[in-house]
């Protein structure tokens, strides 16, 4: 079987991989978005479904929307019998949760270093059993980065034993390094981190024979020849039969942070993920290639939902909602909160990413028991709202826009319907005009266009996201949320 490049095309972003027995498993950053650390699921690093998140909702001080705070770059790691996610909750330090069954339920979160700077720790545990974590630095917090640092942890990574030593500093060959991930094979401890920024950055491997350095760096992965902007952090991942593969992210604007599978080849000791050009051993990323695992599972992430019995594992919220804001029992009820500004500061949105290139998504709304406004709108710095509201016997619906750091919508037009029912809908393309891919988006009623197309744009660290919500008072009733990938 063969795959073709992006094997996600939805907006997971910062994955992190690991292989236990016969499966692969994932993590990935949510930022400031309930509940978060979604983990999938996969038998081939190809297809992969969303199978349960590590923290049921972000803790305490994530009742109001903070763009792109909250969980940063997790790492995911298998040690003694346990699953460990250690993950920085940003500007407040470095945290872990632990299970012993991946689908199941993961400890509460645990502080475990302390230092608003820290960011994107990797856990390693040697083979007499003594643990080290790394770390990268956030400047906005730190105010540097460009550094890598190591220190000793308690075996159950609960206790820092050691001082941080800083073990590389890219600052001159490889600024903005980041992300680091930690392995050993064959006497050496590698660091696998990216430089050079999100958009326009390379993939390093670091090396060395002890935990503390010195590291030797290589640039391993470059967009090279193809056009695959900044290959950025990712995961060195083993497979049974003894192989190797690179999971890493491409940034693509509106539609977020996308994932992209390359084999891996060692030479010299060292790995070279993609596809090697010229001499140096560094490779680039591959448009496809052959499943890495001969299995598959035939199924994917579902983005429909009929809403019985609860709404599914891919909505998420921008903030930590109180319980009863929604009932989802053969259909979905949305009991109206006070708009609280807009819908950017509005916590009480069911958001999920754009689960295609291209794609479209629809459902029906009542709104003949609200008393405010209810509707379908697309999240990002500039969010765009297809709003439904009570107007005597009809409706009025209203497409708007509102910019992030404004906080009030904008009626773009407006048009009135002798019903107080409709069927609302998003159509999506891709549409690629030099280097950058835009996502061209337009609302529908009643499977028509309305009203004109706009490019969706991406959040703080996140790409746009579809979004349903109800303001004011009363209820809206919303339908089965459906989704067709063209």
């Amino acid at each position: 079987m063969t795959y073709r490049n992006p094997v996600l095309e939805q907006d997971f972003s910062d994955p992190d991989v690991i292989r236990r027995d016969d499966r692969f498993y994932m993590v990935s950053s949510s930022f400031n978005y309930s509940p978060a650390l979604p983990v999938l699921e996969s038998v081939n690093l190809v297809e992969w479904k969303l199978v349960n998140y590590v923290m049921k909702e972000l803790p305490k001080g994530y009742e109001t929307v903070r763009p792109g705070e909250g969980v940063w770059a997790p790492s995911l790691r298998y040690h003694a019998g346990s699953f460990y996610c250690v993950f920085p909750l940003y500007g407040e330090g470095i945290y872990m949760c632990r299970t012993d069954d991946v689908l199941g339920e993961w400890t509460k979160p645990v502080r475990i270093l302390e230092g608003e700077g820290l960011e994107d720790p990797c856990p390693i545990w040697t083979e007499d059993g003594r643990a080290y974590m790394a770390v990268a630095y956030a400047k906005s917090k730190a105010g540097f980065n460009s550094r890598i640092d190591v220190c000793e942890m308690t075996r159950d990574l609960k206790e820092r034993l050691s001082p941080f030593r800083t073990v590389y500093d890219g600052s001159r060959e490889n600024p903005i390094i980041e992300g680091p991930k930690f392995y050993f094979k064959d006497g050496f401890f590698y660091i696998l981190a990216p430089a050079g920024g999100v958009r326009f950055g390379w993939q390093v491997a670091l090396r060395s024979r002890s935990v503390w350095g010195p590291y030797k760096a290589k640039t391993v992965l470059a967009r090279g020849g193809s056009d695959i902007n900044g290959p950025h952090q990712g995961a060195l991942v083993d497979l049974p039969d003894g192989g190797w593969a690179f999971v890493h992210f491409r940034d693509m604007g509106a539609y977020g942070r996308v994932t992209y599978l390359e084999p891996v080849i060692w030479e010299d000791g060292w790995p070279v993920p993609g596809e090697k050009i010229g001499k140096n051993g560094c490779g680039s990323p591959v448009s496809g290639g052959d499943f890495p695992v001969d299995a598959t599972n035939g199924d994917g992430i579902s983005f429909d939902d009929d809403f019985h019995g609860g709404v599914s594992a891919i909505w998420q919220t921008p903030a930590v909602c109180e319980k009863g804001w929604f009932d989802a029992e053969g259909g979905l009820t949305l009991h109206a909160r006070p708009p609280l500004g807009g819908i950017h500061s509005f916590p009480y949105v069911l958001t999920q990413r754009f689960p295609a290139f291209s794609f479209t998504a629809e459902t029906e709304i009542d709104v003949s028991e609200l008393e405010g406004f209810a509707g379908m709108c697309v999240l990002g710095k500039t969010s765009y709202l297809l709003e439904l509201t009570r107007d005597g016997g009809d409706i009025r619906i209203i497409f708007a826009g509102e910019r992030g750091d404004e906080n009030a919508t904008k009626p773009i037009l407006s048009r009135k319907r002798n019903t107080t029912f409709v069927r609302v809908g998003l159509m999506c393309r891709p549409e690629v005009k030099g280097s950058h891919t835009y996502a061209v988006c337009r609302f529908t009623i009643d499977g028509e266009p309305f009203a004109k197309e706009f490019a969706a744009l991406q959040g703080v660290w996140m790409g746009a996201r579809i979004g349903l919500f109800a303001m004011g008072g009363g209820d809206a009733r919303i339908g089965r949320f459906r989704v067709l990938c063209v």
